[in-house]
């Protein structure tokens, strides 16, 4: 199907283990022995062992394993003394020299995460893409978007970006839905043992009936949408690829802005 594929190496579960306390101890077993630095020769050894059989994928990611710029910096020189040369990342923690260090040392991919702090501040989220890509693309440097959903996909010039909105919402009992006068994907909770704001039981016939007409016409049993997790993963993946489509045919015109950074 011509789709590439990205290596990532399982940072965002070492993310998880580190934000809560109680999960120190099973994080400790799962690192074993040689603790971070263990993890990362068995990261590059699995990269190695990939390149030599020819597995199909694109590029692979660093072990940004702590949202902190010193530390995925050090731990990509790490991999690239073992002979793996990953995008590295950049999660907003520290100013944008980092990013200029990254672009100066000749990488051409850069991923951007984002740190939690302000992530659900929209005009926030803006900015902090704003001022990344005033660096990159003067530099000719690409951006791989992590968890970049919705119009944010459509409003700077990404070079790939990655989510996971399609399964997580299906597993929670949604389907996504995108209206194209918003521009925008939202929401919709359709499970059958779910009757709150929100629902598919609390709009009126008319709106169900239009709710389960779309489904149908786009080859979906609507009642099984309500009973299966994995059904509505497929679905919404659908209707991801709608709204890809409809801004691919009406592209945002990103417009930089000045940037300074903080040597």
């Amino acid at each position: 199907h011509k789709a590439a594929v990205m290596l990532d190496s399982g940072a965002h579960s070492f993310h998880k283990f580190f934000r809560y306390g109680s999960n120190a101890t099973k994080l400790k077993s799962s690192l074993g022995d040689g603790g971070v630095d263990g993890f990362v020769e068995r990261y590059a050894q699995f990269v190695l062992h990939s390149n030599k059989n020819k597995l199909l994928y694109d590029w692979y990611v660093t072990f940004d394993y702590i949202k902190d710029c010193p530390t995925i910096y050090k731990v990509t020189k790490q991999l690239q003394k073992l002979g793996v040369f990953p995008v590295p990342v950049y999660h907003g923690d520290h100013d944008l020299s980092w990013v200029q260090r990254y672009i100066d040392e000749g990488h051409k991919v850069i991923g951007v995460g984002l740190d939690r702090k302000g992530k659900h501040d929209r005009d926030n989220v803006r900015r902090y893409y704003d001022a990344i890509f005033s660096l990159t693309e003067k530099a000719g440097v690409h951006c791989h978007g992590f968890a970049v959903t919705g119009d944010l996909m459509f409003q700077f010039p990404w070079y790939s970006c990655d989510s996971t909105t399609y399964i997580k919402a299906g597993a929670y009992g949604k389907i996504l839905d995108f209206r194209p006068e918003k521009q925008r994907l939202g929401t919709m909770h359709v499970t059958d043992k779910y009757a709150g704001p929100g629902s598919f039981e609390t709009l009126c016939p008319s709106i169900q009936k239009e709710i389960r007409v779309s489904a149908e016409l786009k080859g979906f049993d609507f009642n099984q949408l309500r009973t299966s997790p994995f059904y509505r993963a497929m679905y919404n993946a659908v209707i991801m690829l709608e709204s890809i489509e409809y801004h691919m045919r009406r592209p945002v015109e990103w417009i930089p802005v000045r940037t300074a950074i903080t040597k």
